[in-house]
């Protein structure tokens, strides 16, 4: 069963792989079918739904309280063993989240624009040198794009076990552990091609000088905000459910049931050194988690030993607040993050008293995604899931499909600390002249190279460097988090049972698709799982 599943697994993803290499070498824009495809952009962190947790398909199908009882003169004890796989589909989505403007590629250029648009070439979205990229003619030009997906490989375990049962009235207390242990893959296949090289990198002009965006992207003197081209990967234990509930009724055919619990986690915080960098579990958040289980048998032919039941669960729970490094933006300046800065007035001045020749005194600044990843509190809330199904029995036989509908709310952040003023936007119009660099700033300046707003020329002397320092008022706090997320999953499943053993046994073959129209921040993907089960 393991090795079924790892060759669909595989097959998928040889053709995935193979349509992404053919993709790389003519990426284009692509116009958005409707607002709902851009709403959100810009975002430096995304929350991705785990495998695995309560009432998720690939964990609650064909595993329910009936498994305690099956043995007719068992211990009230039920546990089963999931391997399962899920693959992302919807990149350009979430290539539109992570990018600044709504879009999924991006034009870089060393110029800026000019009054009568003539040079750069338009379109233009992002200025070369907030990268460090210095050229020998100073035309350096490129696309780059990322086609971010995610694919996951797992091992889920569960157990069960009741106690204090009366039998007289079908009810019991019942204790509950899973976990599971899984892969994570994150590979955001960045591609850059480049249009002109600006006659290689001058690296007279600065310390740090790179030849192309792949380059930069993975400069050592970044800290935070990284694009590796390679796919990265986490392995861990994902966060431990423990569960204490109550069998309210379980007689047939009806039973419910509900429970109280804690989420126990395990695995390390996200670090914000990578963009889309893997994470395993639900960023290290403690939570409280309950629901309820409900079914009812609808229809039954006892002759062919057949039943048709109609299941209900709801799960809810609420993550706790914790601390994380993550990456924000200026308010109304998109990937602002990635800007050109002075930490504080005194690198400014520093900034001042530096040679001219070769312009080191214009290109002297500190990268600003080492300014603005900072310590947040980050308070995820709550959540809720509840997946209704309708389970077929005939004979040894079961048959599940049913629906999943999760949401959860936006995530709260706030500064750990107070913002200490000290930084600021370095100016640099790009004509080398007395007001660039030097220790000159411009509080307007955004990534995309406009010329309106880089020939900003009142105020922005070092003498008005207090005026022109960013404010606390400045953090878009909001570009850290991940907003509220509606999804949808449809599932279905064939199991077969040996009920009439010692120890009754179970597996169960399953696949499901979430997908959602709420907006562009969601990870879509399909998910295919094996398990087995054992009732003592």
């Amino acid at each position: 069963m393991k090795r079924y599943l790892h060759s669909l697994l595989l097959l998928s993803l040889v053709g995935t792989i193979s349509a992404k290499t053919e993709d790389d070498c003519c990426r284009v824009e692509y116009t958005p079918d409707d607002s709902c495809d851009y709403e959100i952009t810009s975002r430096s962190y995304l929350s991705v739904r785990p495998h695995f947790l309560s009432d998720s398909p690939e964990k609650i199908s064909g595993f329910r309280s009936d498994r305690l009882r099956t043995p007719e003169d068992g211990n009230g004890v039920a546990a089963q063993a999931v391997l399962y796989g899920s693959q992302s589909v919807n990149e350009r989505d979430i290539a539109r989240y992570f990018f600044p403007l709504g879009k999924t590629v991006l034009i870089v250029d060393e110029r800026i624009e000019t009054i009568n648009n003539s040079s750069p070439p338009l379109p233009m979205d992002l200025r070369a040198s907030h990268f460090n990229i210095f050229t020998n003619d100073g035309d350096f030009r490129s696309k780059i794009s990322i086609r971010p997906e995610q694919t996951v490989i797992g091992v889920g375990f569960h157990a069960k076990k009741s106690f204090w049962v009366d039998e007289d009235k079908g009810r019991s207390f019942y204790g509950s552990l899973s976990f599971a242990a899984e892969r994570v893959k994150n590979n955001l296949h960045f591609f850059e091609e480049v249009l002109d090289n600006g006659g290689g990198p001058n690296l007279l002009v600065d310390d740090h000088v790179m030849a192309n965006m792949t380059e930069a992207f993975m400069q050592s003197e970044w800290k935070f905000g990284k694009i590796d081209r390679q796919a990265r990967r986490r392995t861990g234990v994902a966060d431990i459910e423990f569960k204490i509930g109550y069998e309210w009724i379980q007689q047939e055919p009806f039973h419910l049931e509900s429970y109280l619990g804690a989420l126990i986690p395990t695995s390390r915080k996200p670090q914000a050194e990578y963009m889309f960098d893997p994470v395993v579990g639900q960023g290290h958040h403690v939570g409280i988690i309950f629901g309820n289980h409900v079914g009812v048998e609808i229809w039954k032919d006892e002759a062919k030993d057949r039943k048709l039941r109609v299941e209900y669960s709801g799960h809810s729970q609420y993550l706790l607040r914790n601390t994380q490094c993550r990456s924000i933006d200026l308010v109304n300046k998109p990937w602002s993050r990635y800007i050109s800065m002075y930490s504080s007035e005194a690198q400014a001045t520093m900034a001042s008293t530096l040679p001219v020749a070769n312009n080191l005194d214009h290109n002297f600044a500190t990268p600003g995604i080492n300014i603005l990843t900072l310590p947040l509190k980050v308070r995820p809330g709550f959540s809720h899931n509840m997946t209704t199904a309708a389970v077929l029995k005939m004979k040894n036989w079961i048959l599940e499909g049913g629906y999943n509908l999760y949401c959860r709310q936006a995530e709260c952040v706030e500064l750990e600390c107070p913002w200490c003023e000290g930084p600021a936007i370095k100016r640099d119009d790009g004509t080398n002249g007395i007001n660039d660099g030097r220790g000159n700033t411009n509080p307007v300046r955004d990534i995309t190279g406009n010329y309106r707003l880089e020939n900003v020329t009142q105020n922005v002397a070092l003498v008005n460097y207090k005026q022109n320092m960013i404010k606390s008022s400045d953090l878009d706090l909001l570009s850290a988090t991940t907003p509220c997320t509606i999804t949808s999953t449809i599932y279905g499943t064939v199991g077969y049972r040996w009920d009439d053993r010692d120890w009754p046994l179970f597996g169960n073959l399953g696949g499901s698709y979430e997908f959602s129209n709420s907006h562009n921040g969601v990870l879509e993907r399909w998910t295919i799982w094996a398990k087995l089960g054992v009732s003592l």
